[in-house]
């Protein structure tokens, strides 16, 4: 590691060094500068030190979302016009972990879809409050073409002039031909 990385010139041709670095990292998000401090001792007691600076910069990266769902069309479930959609929860990585993932809006997975296009928003954020966001759409549709079937067009003439229909389950027409 580069704390090993020291080099000593020494007369007395024993030496022991040590240094006063504890392993922490300074505060990823404002940064600045941690001091480490190599001493030396040799054989005859003299001692000598050095230091070097970590230099942290300040985390300013977003988050990253590795997972962010496509755009989705389902169709209406059977004689709805509505859809019960499941999607999944986005996930985020960051320089900075842990990343928190919160929806944000639209509708919840799981929930109930009305027809047209809902766009779904979730937004992470990391431990220095840097955010990013996944967004995507859900367009709910209704594909089943609806059918009709037209009553019998029996229309009879009668000598006196009146038109007759002999459906039962129909309005008689309006008027003479």
């Amino acid at each position: 590691t580069w704390l090993q990385k020291y080099s000593v010139t020494e007369a007395c041709q024993t030496y022991e060094v040590t240094n006063n670095y504890d392993g922490s990292i300074g505060d990823m998000c404002s940064g600045g500068p941690t001091t480490v401090v190599w001493t030396v001792v040799d054989g005859c007691g003299a001692t000598g030190s050095t230091s070097a600076q970590i230099i942290i910069t300040p985390d300013t990266q977003a988050p990253t979302f590795v997972n962010c769902p496509s755009d989705m069309t389902v169709n209406v479930d059977v004689d709805l016009c509505t859809a019960n959609v499941i999607y999944s929860k986005p996930v985020a990585t960051d320089c900075n972990a842990p990343a928190t993932v919160t929806f944000t809006s639209g509708v919840p997975s799981g929930q109930t879809f009305p027809l047209g296009i809902t766009t779904i928003v979730f937004t992470a954020t990391d431990r220095c409050g840097n955010t990013s966001t996944c967004s995507f759409t859900i367009d709910v549709k209704d594909s089943a073409i609806p059918t009709i079937s037209c009553p019998d067009n029996d229309v009879e003439v009668c000598a006196n002039n009146s038109c007759v229909w002999p459906s039962t389950t129909a309005t008689n027409p309006i008027g003479n031909d």
